[in-house]
């Protein structure tokens, strides 16, 4: 606001000053230009369309003062890279969701392997336990089987012996 105020007071003074002295001051071809004096400048040559320029350019700035916004020339741009991010948040956001529903998962299947896990190591210890339970009733099999081996051996025996003594006492009696 400064400076506009300055620009216009310059101009409006220039142009006092250049009709009180009566100077002509050719149009130059690339405005703006300074008007130096000496080692002085004492003014800026402005074409109406850039004084306008700047009287919409600072009614601009004062008005974005007012609500606080930023002049910067890449609010478009930055308000574009924002809405990008939040679409990334958004995306990440439900990406972070699934990845819990995994991890969830994960961790249940990992409580059912570990459950698994202990019903197969007492399924273990119980098929030991009948390993050796088998081997004692094997055991105690083969010795029922060796008695009545010898049980039969020996009903076998004295009936063999029982049957030749009946055979050779009566011949021997007969004779």
């Amino acid at each position: 606001m400064k400076k506009f105020l300055t620009i216009l007071i310059l101009f409006f003074g220039l142009t006092k000053f250049v009709e009180a002295q009566n100077i002509i001051i050719p149009r130059p071809k690339n405005l703006p230009e300074y008007i130096i004096s000496g080692n002085d400048t004492i003014g800026i040559v402005l074409t109406e369309k850039q004084v306008q320029k700047i009287v919409t350019d600072l009614e601009l700035l004062q008005l974005l003062k007012k609500r606080l916004i930023s002049t910067d020339s890449l609010i478009e741009a930055q308000v574009v890279v924002i809405n990008e991010y939040a679409k990334q948040v958004a995306l990440l956001n439900i990406k972070v969701e699934k990845l819990e529903d995994i991890s969830i998962k994960q961790e249940e299947m990992i409580t059912n392997l570990k459950q698994q896990i202990k019903n197969y190591q007492s399924e273990l210890t119980l098929a030991n336990q009948q390993i050796e339970l088998q081997g004692q009733i094997i055991g105690n099999q083969k010795k029922v089987i060796r008695k009545v081996t010898t049980t039969r051996n020996w009903m076998i025996g004295g009936v063999s012996v029982l049957g030749i003594a009946m055979i050779i006492v009566p011949v021997l009696l007969v004779h």
